[in-house]
């Protein structure tokens, strides 16, 4: 209760608080023993207390401790991810990008974690997607070149939500985007968006070339 006002003072009145990242320090190790079942105070606390403090503009300066936390959570209970990735993509930081590669930072270690069953829940799937669609799209090409190396994370491809079987579902989210970053002004987004755009077409040439033609026929 006593972290809880600690947080809520935190992010909605005074922003400034020199302990904050040694206070989820101690709490990331409170989370590790936490008993499954997981109590309806604890949950209530990851929702309103923890996941409101992706919202203020110092976050980097304690996001590995906040991201630890997290992460225990849905290692835990898978379905605390439900929560947790509306709401972080809900306080998603378009106006800052430093804020924003931080948050892909989180998001690539959540989506290590979830299965892909867990995306056709409560719309949280086309959330995500719609999410990652976007910074690909980003005009700074360090949040479009953190989104693209998302894709370079054997783990995600290999066994993971990424992994070529889940194409259809993940491609018509993300073609539009990776076709116009191919004309980019930073050769390293170029090739990386190259680089992956091939790696469709060597996976299912048929899906691509449908997404592709549904994309030129949306544009017109």
């Amino acid at each position: 209760r006593t972290i809880s006002n600690v947080f809520y003072c935190f992010v909605y009145e005074e922003q400034r608080h020199n302990g904050i990242g040694e206070l989820l320090e101690i709490l990331g190790s409170i989370i590790n023993g936490f008993a499954l079942p997981l109590k309806k105070e604890h949950l209530k606390f990851m929702e309103k207390a923890l996941l409101p403090l992706h919202k203020p503009r110092c976050l980097s300066l304690y996001h590995r401790q906040l991201c630890y936390c997290v992460t225990q959570y849905i290692e835990k209970d898978m379905d605390t991810a439900i929560i947790i990735l509306k709401k972080i993509l809900a306080y998603w930081p378009w106006p800052s990008s430093m804020k924003q590669i931080l948050m892909l930072d989180e998001l690539e270690e959540i989506m290590e974690i979830i299965t892909f069953d867990l995306l056709e829940k409560d719309d949280v799937g086309d959330v995500l997607m719609r999410t990652l669609a976007r910074c690909l799209a980003s005009q700074n090409f360090q949040v479009a070149e953190r989104t693209l190396l998302i894709w370079q994370n054997e783990h995600l491809i290999q066994e993971g939500i990424l992994k070529k079987q889940h194409n259809g579902y993940v491609l018509p989210y993300i073609l539009p985007s990776l076709l116009e970053r191919r004309e980019y002004w930073h050769v390293a987004v170029t090739n990386l968006s190259s680089q992956l755009i091939q790696t469709f077409q060597s996976d299912d040439i048929e899906l691509y070339d449908a997404c592709k033609s549904q994309y030129e026929e949306n544009k017109r």
